[in-house]
């Protein structure tokens, strides 16, 4: 019974590690990590796998160089590459499944001997990974994991009750416990996006790389027009953003010292509590104030806040008016209204299109998204009473990311950032 509780608490306790100690790990207890990994059960115990350690940092640059695997790669002391061999089993899937399998027993294994570590599967181009590591045709590049003793350890995630898990004698879950498998925000509701997002933002730690925005300059000019526009607005603003998701944008803006009190809107509070210990963890001082409720409703007075932002999210919403109407209301005459969207009347449209609409490309984390005409947008400010002041565009042309284009020519960017003012 005690080595089952011994197990119990592993199983509970391990967590994705993602911020290392500079300190390397010895051979020996690596070895004892890939022992476990061999005994965790395998395809008619075929036992197929094979482990390259990369220790060598010139080889570990190599591998996200050339296979735009995740950087953490080079940041960890040790990083493992999990091979099987392919060509048995192929409709189960079973080589993933025999991996998979040793990866959880190697994991477990770490923390059993203080170390820490996260199984990475977004690592790019795996014919790339293999070239590197002269990988024989055979085998396949199932994953990396990465090891190394942890800096941090973060918080236990959030579970679903277990009653949320099983039915007995065939499929009986409710419908809303499918999420829906496209990109387009109308075919979901409000309640699955937030779902959705509240089991999406568990895919990493909240680091200050954690959820990358955009192309780098891109996301550095938005922010930079956003803390422009608001310094211009005066101290001790009372400012909202809306569905920051993972703070990437808040740990912008919150340093702008002429931001007073600093309010997130949310659906709910597992992004919250992840964009609030982001900020800690990037040593930000800021205190966020948080309020939860559908977007026809968010939980503050009348005239509450002078200004509120909103980068790219409107376009991830089933319906972006209702949230468009609860910002009026929360703001005084002459409050300001900042928010950035990725426009369909832009080369990006068939680029979405092409990866998202008819492509096989998964939805990412941040939940669905459809980008929207600044018209269309445009139209329904002006007809709730704003007053549009400025319209900014990035990236008119894919081979200029980023670049800042005023005039009505913004109006076709990838990027479109407007300023607008609550009519007297």
């Amino acid at each position: 019974m005690v080595k089952a509780m011994e197990l119990e608490e592993a199983i509970k306790n391990r967590r994705s590690i993602r911020k290392f100690k500079d300190k390397s790990v010895p051979r020996e207890v690596i070895l004892k990590l890939l022992d476990a990994a061999q005994w965790a059960p395998s395809a008619c115990n075929k036992q197929l796998w094979k482990f390259i350690l990369i220790e060598s940092d010139e080889i570990k640059d190599e591998v996200v160089k050339r296979s735009g695997a995740n950087s953490l790669i080079k940041r960890a002391p040790v990083a493992i590459c999990v091979l099987y061999q392919g060509g048995y089993s192929i409709n189960k899937l079973s080589s993933y499944q025999s991996a998979a399998a040793a990866i959880q027993n190697m994991l477990l294994a770490a923390h059993a001997n203080g170390l820490g570590g996260v199984w990475l599967t977004g690592i790019g181009n795996t014919l790339e990974i293999k070239r590197v590591l002269n990988v024989p045709h055979a085998y396949e590049v199932i994953a990396l994991v990465v090891l190394g003793y942890p800096e941090e350890i973060s918080r236990p995630p959030k579970r679903k009750d277990v009653g949320e898990l099983y039915s007995v004698d065939g499929f009986d879950f409710p419908a809303e416990a499918t999420y829906p498998t496209v990109y387009s925000p109308r075919t979901w509701t409000v309640g699955e996006i937030s779902r959705y997002r509240d089991n999406s933002i568990r895919a990493t730690s909240p680091t200050p790389d954690s959820f990358a925005f955009g192309a780098g300059d891109e996301f550095k000019n938005e922010c930079a027009l956003a803390n422009s526009w608001l310094h211009g607005a005066g101290k001790g603003l009372r400012l909202m953003e809306l569905l920051p998701f993972a703070g990437t944008h808040t740990a912008q803006i919150a340093s702008n010292d002429d931001v007073g009190e600093y309010h997130i809107f949310e659906l709910s509070d597992e992004p919250c509590a992840f964009t609030q210990e982001r900020l800690r963890r990037m040593g930000i001082s800021r205190e966020v104030i948080p309020s939860l409720g559908d977007v026809d409703k968010i939980p503050l007075p009348d005239e509450s806040i002078d200004s509120v932002v909103c980068f790219q999210k409107l376009e991830g919403l089933p319906d972006f008016r209702p949230i468009v109407r609860e910002v009026w209301r929360l703001l005084p005459p002459g409050g300001s209204f900042l928010l950035s969207f990725r426009n369909k009347a832009s080369f990006y449209w068939p680029y979405y299109l092409k990866e998202y609409r008819f492509g096989k490309e998964e939805v990412w984390n941040y939940g669905p998204f459809e980008p929207i005409t600044y018209f269309t947008i445009a139209r329904y400010l002006r007809q709730v009473g704003f007053r549009l002041e400025d319209t900014v565009g990035l990236s008119l042309l894919p081979v200029a990311l980023g670049r800042v284009t005023h005039g009505w020519l913004s109006q076709f960017c990838r990027l479109v950032i407007l300023r607008c003012r609550k009519g007297q």
